[in-house]
C-alpha cells in the first residue's frame, strides 16, 4: 500500500519511503504491454515551466530536462542531466526517506544513523532550477559532513510508458563539459550551450570531470546546487532562500487565483493539481498537448475552455488567435509552428487538419459572451471561415449535416461528447457545427453589418 497522504495546503503530497520493503507493482501501458516495477520510484514526478523540466521522485534524485522545438509532434526530451547526492560515502537515495511533493519541486528528508538530510528542489522559473542540501545532527542542530554531488550524463530520452520519464530506451547524448567563470556548462559538440550549472557552498569544493560528469566534494553542513539554461537572466543571482520563495510565489498565486470546494478533500487536491498542470503545459500562444511526450499544440480543445473559466482571458484571446488565423487548417501544429497532420480523402485527395473546429466555435462563443470582445472574431474570421467551408466539403456525408470522421479522427472525436451532439447513424459522425450560426452573426457585427 503507498503512503501518500495529502498536505494542508490541499494540493502536496508527502510520502515515507523505506528503500529495504520489498513490493511490486504491475503496469499496462497502451500498447497492451505488462511490466513489474517496485513502488518506490525515481524520477517519476515532473514539474515544469515553460520548455524547463524538473523531474523527481519517491527517493532523493533530481534530473534536469528540456522540451525543444522540432518539426516533430513527439520530440524526445532532453534529460541535460541528473543530481545525485552523498553525505559521508552513503548516498540518500538508500536511506529512509520522507518525500513531500509539491507545484514547484520536491523537499527530501533522508534519515542517517546519526545525521539527518533536508534537501529541497525547486524549479523557480522558465530557466532555472535550485535544489538545496543542509544536513542538521540528530539534535536538530548543524552538523558537518563530507557532501559528494554529481551531475551530468544527458540523456535523449525514448517514449516513457511507465512511472518514469527516461522512458524505455534512453540515449546518451554527445557533449561537452567546461567550466567558464566559476560555473560549469554542457554544451554541444559545435560548441552551442544548453546548460549551465553551480555548486555553492562555503567551504572550499573540490572539483573532478570525468566525461560529461562533474563531481564536487566539499566539508560543511550546507550545499546550494543552480542550473539554468539558454540565457538564463537568474542563474546564480540571489540567496537560495530569494529563488525557493519566488518559486513557491508563482505557484500560489496561480492557485490564489482559483477555489475548490469539494465535499472530498482528494478531489480537491486533483482540481488544484490540474489547475497546475494546465499552467505547466502553456508555452507561447498555446497549450502543449503533454507535458513529457507529444510537445505540440493539438487543437487546444478543452485547454481554451478551462483558461477561460479560470479567467485567463489574455492567454485564450491569444489561444483563439493563434489557431483561428491559421491557413492551413486547424488541427495539430507542432512546436516550429508547422501544421503536423494530414489526412487523405477516399479520393486520395491530401487535406489539411480541421479537427479542433466544432469545439473551437464553441469556446470562441464562449469567449464572447464572457468578455464581450468581439474583434478576436474579426481576426480570426477568415481563416475560420475558409476551414468550416473546406470541412463541409471533404466530411459533410450528402450534405446531410452531419460528419463523418472514419476516414481519419483523434481530437474530433473526442469533442462529441463534450459538445452533446448526435451522430449518424451507428456512430459514424455527429451533427455539424451548431455555433456556425452564431459564428456568421458575430462576424457581422464585427464587420459592421
Amino acid at each position: 500500500m503507498d503512503l501518500y497522504t495529502l498536505e494542508g495546503d490541499g494540493v502536496s503530497l508527502r510520502r515515507e519511503t523505506f528503500p529495504q520493503e520489498i513490493c511490486t507493482v504491475s503496469r499496462t501501458n497502451h500498447g497492451g504491454h505488462t511490466g513489474y516495477k517496485n513502488k518506490i520510484s525515481l524520477l517519476h514526478r515532473a514539474h515544469r515551466r515553460g520548455p524547463f523540466m524538473l523531474w523527481t521522485g519517491d527517493l532523493a534524485r533530481a534530473a534536469f530536462a528540456l522540451s525543444r522545438p522540432a518539426a516533430d509532434i513527439a520530440p524526445p526530451p532532453l534529460m541535460v542531466g541528473q543530481l545525485r547526492i552523498f553525505a559521508d560515502g552513503v548516498c540518500a537515495e538508500t536511506v529512509p526517506t520522507e518525500t513531500v511533493f509539491s507545484p514547484e519541486g520536491a523537499k527530501w528528508v533522508c534519515r542517517f544513523a546519526d545525521k539527518t538530510l533536508e534537501i529541497v528542489s525547486a524549479i523557480v522559473s522558465e530557466s532555472e532550477a535550485c535544489v538545496r542540501v543542509r544536513v542538521r545532527g540528530n539534535d536538530g542542530g548543524a552538523k558537518d559532513a563530507e557532501l559528494t554531488c554529481t551531475f551530468g550524463g544527458p540523456l535523449l530520452c525514448s517514449r516513457p510508458y511507465d512511472a518514469g520519464w527516461l522512458g524505455l530506451e534512453p540515449k546518451p547524448y554527445p557533449c561537452a563539459l567546461k567550466e567558464e567563470k566559476g560555473a560549469f556548462a554542457l554544451a554541444e559538440t559545435d560548441g552551442k550551450e544548453f546548460c549551465r550549472f553551480r555548486f555553492y557552498t562555503a567551504e572550499k569544493a573540490q572539483y573532478a570531470a570525468e566525461g560529461d560528469t562533474l563531481t564536487c566534494k566539499a566539508r560543511g553542513n550546507e550545499l546550494t546546487f543552480t542550473v539554468g539554461i539558454g540565457d538564463a537572466p537568474a542563474f546564480g543571482e540571489g540567496s537560495a532562500d530569494a529563488l525557493f520563495k519566488r518559486g513557491k510565489e508563482y505557484f500560489a498565486s496561480l492557485l490564489d487565483a482559483c477555489r475548490t470546494q469539494t465535499p472530498q478533500p482528494l478531489l480537491s487536491a486533483a482540481f488544484r493539481c490540474a489547475v497546475v498542470e494546465q499552467d505547466n503545459t502553456h508555452r507561447g500562444d498555446g497549450w502543449l498537448e503533454g507535458g513529457h511526450w507529444f510537445s505540440c499544440y493539438w487543437t487546444n480543445n478543452f485547454q481554451i475552455s478551462a483558461a477561460l473559466a479560470l479567467g485567463q482571458d489574455e492567454a485564450v484571446r491569444r489561444a483563439l488567435a493563434f489557431f483561428g488565423t491559421r491557413k492551413d487548417g486547424y488541427n495539430c501544429i507542432d512546436a516550429m509552428g508547422n501544421n503536423a497532420w494530414l489526412y487523405h480523402t477516399r479520393e486520395g485527395e491530401k487535406n489539411y487538419g480541421y479537427e479542433g473546429l466544432p469545439y473551437y466555435l464553441y469556446e470562441l462563443d464562449e469567449y464572447v459572451q464572457a468578455t464581450g470582445d468581439i474583434s478576436v472574431v474579426k481576426e480570426v474570421f477568415p481563416g475560420v471561415d475558409r476551414a468550416l467551408r473546406y470541412m463541409l466539403r471533404i466530411r459533410a456525408d450528402k450534405n446531410s449535416g452531419l460528419l463523418g470522421w472514419r476516414h481519419g479522427c483523434n481530437a474530433f472525436l473526442y469533442q462529441a461528447d463534450s459538445l452533446s451532439l448526435p451522430g449518424a447513424a451507428e456512430g459514424k459522425g455527429r451533427r455539424a457545427l451548431p455555433f456556425r450560426n452564431r459564428l456568421y452573426g458575430y462576424g457581422a457585427r464585427a464587420y459592421g453589418i
